[in-house]
């Protein structure tokens, strides 16, 4: 990732994921420190003061999502949705520079 999508997704901070069914309280954001694209996942019907139901990052033993594309393909597998969705859910409140990353994948 080159360091204008990284400056631009750390700058952005926390930002929903509107995928169906995990759109009321899931979000995703990019943890500089740790060079990480981080999703914490919770279903619809889930209480939001619970821990995540996924807390997708390396340390909760989750594969080190270096990428926006990275982390598309790890939220498809545990909410079992369509990649192109989940890759919408994502860019749709992505800065501008990742929008188009992250399209690309949804094409």
């Amino acid at each position: 990732m080159d360091i204008k999508t990284e400056t631009d997704l750390a700058a952005r901070g926390r930002m929903p994921i509107d995928l169906d069914g995990w759109d009321s309280y899931s979000v995703w954001f990019y943890d500089r420190y740790d060079q990480e694209c981080i999703a914490q996942l919770w279903p619809n019907d889930a209480n939001p003061d619970d821990d995540p139901t996924f807390w997708l990052c390396d340390l909760a033993g989750w594969p080190k999502c270096s990428t926006p594309e990275a982390l598309v393909q790890l939220v498809t597998a545990v909410t079992h949705g369509d990649r192109h969705d989940v890759a919408a859910a994502l860019a749709r409140c992505a800065p501008e520079s990742v929008k188009e990353l992250l399209l690309g994948v949804a094409a």
